[in-house]
Formats: structure tokens, sequence, C-alpha cells
């Protein structure tokens, strides 16, 4: 299976002078700053879900209380 990416490959922009290993460097970087930001947004919507849960249930001891 080929991964999918929009780096260039040597003989699409020779203008970049980027040498094979330059290229797979800059997509192993890519690949590693996509995993971090996916874990990042699991932690923000899960911190998100938290919040809401606390203010539902914060929400509906006031309904009791009245």
């Amino acid at each position: 299976m080929t991964e999918e990416h929009n780096l260039p490959v040597p003989d699409d922009a020779p203008w970049i002078n980027l040498t094979p290993e330059e290229i797979e460097e800059l997509r192993n970087n890519k690949k590693q700053l996509s995993e971090y930001a996916s874990k990042k947004i699991r932690e923000k919507i899960i911190a998100i879900g938290k919040e809401c849960m606390i203010r539902y249930d914060e929400a509906l001891r006031k309904l009791g209380n009245d």
C-alpha cells in the first residue's frame, strides 16, 4: 500500500532541490505532526465532554432544588 502525501517527488519541483533523504524526512515529520495533532484534538474533545457532563450535572442539581 502506498501512502498518500502532498510532498514533492524530486522530479515534481526541481527548483526546491531536495535530496530523496530530505523528502523522506519531511514525510516522516508530516506523519508525526499529524499523529500529534490527532492526539491533541482527541484530548480536547474528551476535556470538552467532561466539562459538558459537569455542567449537565450542575443543571440537574439546580432543577432538583427548585
